[in-house]
């Protein structure tokens, strides 16, 4: 039996990317009771537009400052992508 997952978003970030049937956004969420912390996650568009949450990860703080600084390193996002 799958346990049910609760959830609270404390504040919504960004949205990085949307089509009909799904949103990409960066949040900060709490899971099941736990502290918060940043979450990059898919959220599937129901037809009323409720969101569902689907694959996704979550980062502490530190975790989310090392991704930050990866991130800053890195000068043309796409030209990083097709290096060889």
């Amino acid at each position: 039996m799958a346990k049910d997952l609760n959830y609270i978003i404390h504040k919504e970030i960004e949205t990085l990317g949307m089509n009909t049937q799904y949103a990409q956004q960066l949040s900060i969420l709490s899971w099941n009771g736990y502290p918060p912390k940043y979450d990059i996650r898919r959220w599937k568009i129901d037809e009323d537009g409720d969101l569902t949450p689907a694959k996704g990860i979550a980062l502490n703080a530190d975790e989310m400052q090392k991704l930050k600084e990866a991130l800053n390193a890195i000068d043309d996002f796409e030209a990083y992508i097709h290096e060889d």
